[in-house]
């Protein structure tokens, strides 16, 4: 179990992953998370995650039901997917992506082909070719040169040249601080063959779809490297489509993986002794996400309910059931908040009025919240596991 800063307990998590993980990749994702403390790991497709924190956004109207392309280029990864949405639901019909092409790989680019030449013609340095080989006597400096290279590339973002600084020692045994010029056009000329292999994967999402530039909406941008113009320009000019900024690149990942937590529910078993110490055993069923105003939720107690009551209030005070005396099994309708994620307690009563110790969870429902559908597995399964994991938790039956 992993603790916040404010010391609160938490052991479950959502973790993204690039939608072309395979599932040895996966599966090492889920196993560190378990390894890190976390009970329930819950892995989520990039992609995915940043369509979520598109559609949610508060906005006026729906989005249109149709397609879109999320182009997610990383630090280290490209992701494309091909997704659709039909009446507030997310799918994901189809995915490309490279899991060695990155932002990394333009950083590279500007060592080997701006750095070094300027080093070996104004200094007395050799090997430099061999920077990246870890024997090489220059090996460290190849690392210093990494850091500043990225940070030239992020100013060439907003500017139109750059300076990398370093300093080093050379073959002479001398201290040099060499101050490296590098121009836009420069940067951009280097990395475009990299920016058009990329759209070359959206010209094959494109034929194994049957789809046309003009069948989907938009190209979604994400990752911190859709920051650098030329490849907003490149992709949207190469792939005809219409290049969509909305989000914030490098946040909208967690965003859209916060939205989808909120629809997951928890499944981490207490430990008899925490059971015993919460008093009753209590179970709720719901939708996490609804289209709806009303929203019913089914209410199961274990343990004995004689003389007590329960009452359910919203969290912002719009809501409040009163308070009702408590069955083994009662049925409610929650009243939600349009376009809110609604958060609601349930607490349990004696008859004086002192609240009584339970596990009732808190209730929370998104409305009008867009959820996914169908989204790709991103973890090997096969039918015989998933027919013993829901014969071991008992999902072949209604709970109520």
């Amino acid at each position: 179990m992993s603790r916040l800063g404010g010391g609160e307990s938490v052991d479950s998590t959502v973790v993204t992953v690039p939608a072309s993980f395979d599932p040895m990749q996966s599966n090492a994702t889920l196993e560190a998370g378990k390894l890190a403390g976390f009970k329930q790991v819950i892995l989520l497709q990039e992609p995915i995650a940043a369509s979520l924190a598109l559609v949610n956004q508060r906005r006026k109207g729906e989005l249109p039901n149709g397609k879109w392309l999320v182009y997610d280029l990383g630090g280290g990864t490209f992701d494309l997917a091909l997704v659709s949405v039909t009446d507030g639901e997310l799918r994901v019909i189809d995915h490309e992506g490279d899991n060695n092409l990155g932002g990394g790989n333009f950083d590279d680019l500007i060592i080997r082909e701006i750095v070094v030449p300027y080093l070996e013609s104004n200094y007395k340095l050799e090997g430099l070719k061999d920077l990246r080989n870890a024997s090489s006597k220059h090996n460290a400096l190849y690392y210093r040169l990494l850091f500043e290279a990225e940070k030239a590339k992020v100013e060439l973002s907003a500017r139109t040249a750059a300076e990398i600084e370093v300093t080093f020692t050379d073959d002479a045994g001398s201290t040099q601080d060499a101050f490296v010029p590098v121009t836009r056009s420069q940067f951009d000329r280097l990395i475009l063959p990299l920016v058009d292999r990329t759209v070359e994967m959206v010209k094959t999402l494109f034929t194994r779809n049957n789809l046309m530039p003009t069948d989907v909406q938009f190209l979604l941008m994400v990752g911190g490297s859709t920051y650098i113009p030329v490849v907003r320009e490149r992709v949207g000019e190469l792939s005809g489509v219409r290049v969509n900024c909305d989000v914030d690149p490098v946040t909208a990942i967690a965003v859209g993986a916060a939205y989808y937590a909120g629809t997951r529910r928890k499944e981490v078993a207490a430990t008899p002794a925490t059971q015993q110490q919460k008093g009753l055993h209590v179970r709720t069923a719901f939708n996490r996400v609804s289209r709806e105003v009303v929203e019913p939720i089914a209410i199961a107690v274990d343990g004995d309910t004689t003389g007590l009551y329960y009452r359910i209030t919203s969290e912002d005070g719009s809501f409040d059931s009163g308070l009702k005396r408590l069955q083994p099994k009662v049925f409610e309708e929650l009243r939600l908040v349009s376009k809110a994620d609604n958060l609601f307690s349930l607490r349990v009563y004696d008859e004086q009025g002192r609240v009584v110790p339970s596990d009732a969870e808190p209730i929370q429902i998104l409305q009008g919240i867009y959820a996914i559908s169908g989204q790709p597995l991103p973890a090997d399964i096969s039918l015989g596991m998933v027919y013993k994991y829901c014969n071991l938790h008992g999902l072949w039956k209604a709970d109520f």
